[in-house]
């Protein structure tokens, strides 16, 4: 949300756009999966889990606003960044001390 108002009163090229969007989208997935996998057990498992049903949500609600299911690279690159992002988040968080 804050970034679609820098957007908006900031200079910023629309090429820039897509991957700060990409960035944003796998930080929210990580530090789900922290906080999701905080019981210590299945962290990757758990936050692998996470980004596929946060990516799944996510597309299907954006799809759904836009009116069109587009299946391309954005939702690969998608599927990619938050796999990643939540297997990190999820091994960090079932590794944190309580």
């Amino acid at each position: 949300m804050i970034f679609a108002f820098v957007i908006k009163w900031a200079n910023i090229p629309d090429s820039a756009i897509t991957p700060v969007n990409l960035v944003i989208k796998a930080f929210s997935v990580f530090l789900g999966s922290i906080f999701l996998t905080k019981n210590g057990t299945k962290g990757l498992i758990n936050g692998v889990l996470f980004a596929l049903i946060y990516t799944m949500l996510s597309f299907t609600t954006f799809s759904l606003l836009a009116g069109e299911f587009v299946l391309g690279m954005g939702l690969v690159s998608d599927f990619a960044f938050n796999t990643i992002a939540g297997a990190i988040g999820g091994i960090m968080g079932a590794n944190l001390k309580k």
